[in-house]
């Protein structure tokens, strides 16, 4: 007779628990799954695209593809806009850093970098593609963000 009221004990809690996992999930207004992709891709001459939309505070990969002949940085113009950062386990050691307040992506001729980025408030900024040293290799993308 007492085995039946535990075992009713452990089922009921059981559901309560599963009941809290379903509300806690219909209460989080976070998509799921990986962050999408955007891609800007440069070469010697031009930056594409010219004009990208954001939501403000959502998380995207940003990829720069750079099939110019020389290093290339991406950079924005803005304070408002997250980099985050790459959790690493280095010597056995787990670091992890808070968001950088700025994007910054270097990517060599031929290949591609990118990085897991946010803007944190509305507005149109700058994504700035150019090599160090070099102004007039300066290729700009707006950036919407609403």
């Amino acid at each position: 007779m007492l085995v039946k009221y535990i075992l009713a004990s452990f089922v009921g809690g059981g559901a309560l628990l599963v009941g809290a996992f379903v509300l806690i999930a219909a209460l989080n207004d976070r998509p799921s799954g990986p962050a999408p992709l955007v891609t800007l891709t440069v070469d010697d001459a031009s930056l594409s695209p010219a004009r990208i939309e954001w939501v403000r505070g959502q998380l995207v990969e940003l990829r720069i593809v750079n099939q110019s002949s020389l290093t290339r940085r991406m950079s924005t113009n803005t304070d408002t806009a997250e980099q985050l950062p790459v959790e690493s386990d280095v010597l056995g050691e787990h670091v992890r850093s808070v968001p950088l307040p700025y994007i910054e992506i270097g990517a060599l001729p031929g290949e591609a970098a990118s990085a897991l980025v946010r803007f944190t408030e509305d507005g149109e900024y700058e994504l700035r593609v150019e090599t160090a040293g070099r102004p007039e290799t300066l290729q700009i993308t707006t950036v919407i963000v609403r």
